[in-house]
């Protein structure tokens, strides 16, 4: 397992966060700008498995979709989060 990569929005206060093992990663609650987990996986080369998203809310603007369209990513949610979007 690689040290994590963080990536801090100052402006908004949030974290997201880049973690793997061997070839494969998952990223926690990957914030809207993507390229920045797309460049951090392919320089370690991570294919990213999961998307973890454990803070929806209506002021926040989530990368996972796109995530999951550029790498094919499964979304995790809880049972509880209302969102309008396929999830595993």
């Amino acid at each position: 397992m690689f040290e994590p990569k963080i990536h801090t929005t100052k402006e908004l206060g949030d974290n997201s966060y880049l973690w793997g093992s061997g070839s494969e990663g998952f990223l926690v609650d990957p914030q809207r700008d993507v390229s920045r987990f797309l460049s951090d996986a392919e320089a370690s080369n991570i294919k990213i498995k999961y998307v973890f998203e454990t803070h929806l809310h209506n002021d926040y603007l989530t990368g996972a979709l796109e995530i999951r369209e550029k790498t094919g990513a499964e979304i995790i949610v809880s049972e509880q989060a209302n969102v309008k979007f396929p999830i595993s």
